[in-house]
């Protein structure tokens, strides 16, 4: 039967040497005695360790990018609705709630120039929609 080996005391950091310069001293001893097989291996290991916060910082950064892109869409859309509303009612049309409530729900930059365009023309705000 097959005894294993005592746990090595550098690879247990106790909690008052757990901090920054403590950690990078307490990682040389340990690595100190590699064999050049071991290095190889804690050097793959890093390496995939690198790699791996860079994904996630490429991920995290095009993640930030599209959430603020769509956004910005998001807000252009909310000050065409707002703006296709104060437009009729500046010219007087009355506008039903559910009227309203479609124009401030719809998020196509494209339906809402159009509506604009309509919307500083039209007799009646149902026309709107037509």
């Amino acid at each position: 039967m097959a005894t294993s080996a005592p746990p090595n005391p550098l690879d247990v950091v106790p909690p008052a040497l757990a901090e920054p310069p403590f950690c990078e001293a307490l990682e040389v001893a340990r690595t100190s005695r590699f064999s050049v097989w071991e290095w190889d291996a804690y050097d793959r290991t890093k390496m995939a360790e690198q790699d791996s916060r860079g994904a996630l910082s490429l991920a995290e950064r095009q993640g930030l990018a599209k959430g603020r892109a769509e956004g910005r869409a998001e807000g252009r859309a909310e000050g065409l609705a707002t703006a296709v509303v104060a437009i009729l009612t500046s010219r007087g049309l009355a506008l039903s709630e559910q009227a309203r409530a479609r124009i401030m729900a719809c998020a196509e930059i494209a339906t809402l120039d159009r509506w604009i365009q309509r919307a500083v023309a039209i007799a009646a705000a149902e026309d709107l929609f037509r």
